[in-house]
């Protein structure tokens, strides 16, 4: 499976973008994600704005088998390159999908197997900032796949060592764009680790939330170059 990184794309993000339009999707209650075509132009964006009736509709819509958990594009996608124009998403008890955004067809799956041999599903998902690998989270756990080598070949990390790390499910991950190599795991256990992605070295535990990184009513902001303080708490996002 290839999937090509455009090297003109200087400032990949989860969001795609591009210089002719821009990607959002949803997730929906019925096991879809909906993808919307929305043009750049300032003029067009106004007028939407201003126009309440419902009239918007999804260009291409993609059913999943079940309850989708988490969804991230391809960091180097460009709609102009159909080699690039994909995301992966993880549904409740199947494999991580790699869907063609332009197509709506299944590129490739990438599977983990529990100990008893049965595939589990990942609760959350993002790539690297090359785009090369493919990070997975599960209970304790984190699982590595290589984007280029789909199916059951992964890396596989435990978390929680001691009383260091997460020791829930880890709900969200993200990854510095700054092409640090750090990354964040969100869990439910009220904390974020952040790791070297490299050899997933720990490197900073950061507590403060009053419940799961993905359930609290309050967004939280660090300074990695000092974790001893939080800079800055968000008004209740509800």
């Amino acid at each position: 499976m290839t999937v090509e990184r455009r090297e003109e794309e200087e400032d990949p993000s989860q969001q795609s973008t591009d210089a002719t339009a821009v990607w959002p999707f949803l997730s929906c209650d019925d096991n879809t994600i909906r993808l919307f075509h929305l043009p750049e132009e300032a003029s067009y964006i106004d007028q939407l704005a201003s126009d309440y009736q419902d009239s918007y509709h999804s260009n291409l819509v993609i059913n999943e088998a079940e309850m989708v958990y988490d969804y991230c594009w391809y960091p180097y996608m460009c709609s102009s390159d159909p080699t690039s124009s994909v995301f992966v998403a993880t549904t409740r008890d199947h494999p991580i999908h790699l869907w063609d955004a332009t197509s709506g067809q299944l590129r490739c799956t990438y599977r983990a197997y529990n100990d008893m041999d049965e595939i589990t599903a990942a609760l959350s998902v993002s790539f690297n900032s090359s785009g090369t690998k493919l990070f997975a989270g599960y209970n304790k756990m984190l699982r590595v796949f290589d984007v280029h080598r789909p199916g059951r070949d992964f890396q596989q990390f435990s978390l929680h060592k001691g009383k260091d790390g997460p020791s829930g499910i880890v709900s969200s991950i993200a990854v510095s764009p700054s092409h640090s190599g750090m990354l964040a795991l969100g869990s439910y256990n009220q904390s974020t680790a952040l790791y070297a992605e490299d050899n997933m070295e720990l490197l900073y535990v950061l507590h403060g939330q009053s419940g799961g990184i993905t359930q609290d009513s309050y967004i939280l902001c660090w300074d990695v170059r000092n974790t001893v303080d939080i800079v800055y708490k968000s008004l209740s996002r509800k």
